[in-house]
């Protein structure tokens, strides 16, 4: 086996043996696709595609993984449980997968019963060196349905690993 998969197995059995002692059940398995997200990542200026109204692109972003939270840092702080529940710092935040990929979802309540609802999707690259921030923003409109952005939902921006 390549040693970069020996390290992200290793690292789902510590993970998994840490959540197990602290007795809560995580809400989906925590796989090294999630666990090589810990890093600090650097927004590469020169790729990336579409765009989001009034949304710029954070520069750095880190993640610090615990045994039942984890902490994303752009230009706010949120430590999510990953048990399936949702924090209320800075909105509704909450963590699920898609594919396997570590997933956000933002909701920011507005004014009129409206809400943002930003999900973003951390997708990292076969040898774990970039990272792919896919965005989308809709609209959650009053009476729960969902409505779009007229000016832009969806964005794709690349960030590269620091180096220790």
């Amino acid at each position: 086996m390549r040693p970069r998969i020996c390290t992200g197995i290793a690292t789902s059995l510590v993970w998994l043996a840490a959540s197990i002692a602290s007795g809560q059940e995580l809400a989906f398995p925590i796989t090294d696709k999630i666990t090589s997200l810990a890093s600090i990542w650097t927004r590469d200026p020169s790729r990336g595609s579409g765009g989001i109204c009034g949304v710029s692109e954070p520069d750095v972003i880190s993640f610090d993984l615990r045994p039942n939270s984890i902490m994303v840092q752009t230009r706010s702080t949120w430590t999510i449980p990953l048990t399936g529940t949702a924090t209320t710092a800075n909105g509704l935040v909450s963590a699920s997968t898609d594919a396997g990929w570590l997933k956000v979802t933002i909701t920011t309540p507005r004014n009129g019963g409206y809400a943002n609802v930003m999900q973003e999707v951390y997708i990292l690259n076969r040898d774990r060196t970039e990272l792919t921030l896919w965005r989308t923003l809709n609209v959650q409109l009053p009476d729960g349905d969902s409505g779009k952005i007229d000016c832009g939902n969806r964005s794709a921006v690349v960030y590269r690993r620091q180096a220790p």
